[in-house]
């Protein structure tokens, strides 16, 4: 994660462009190779975008996430 855990990614404006210019044409590829429809691509990357910044993972989070059964 760019931003410090405690802060909010909206607050964070620099952070959100970063990771957004990073990974953009990479996400669109994947969703546009899935959905074979350009305009249903941008928003589907869209949508990911608005569901991990406005619910950013926590530590408690993955944790839970990737806990293995014993």
């Amino acid at each position: 994660m760019i931003w410090r855990w405690g802060t909010s990614p909206q607050s964070d404006g620099a952070a959100v462009r970063l990771i957004m210019q990073r990974r953009n044409r990479q996400l669109y590829r994947v969703a546009q190779s899935v959905l074979n429809d350009d305009a249903e691509a941008e928003d589907v990357v869209q949508e990911a975008y608005v569901r991990a910044f406005t619910h950013p993972v926590t530590p408690s989070d993955q944790r839970d996430h990737f806990e293995t059964s014993r």
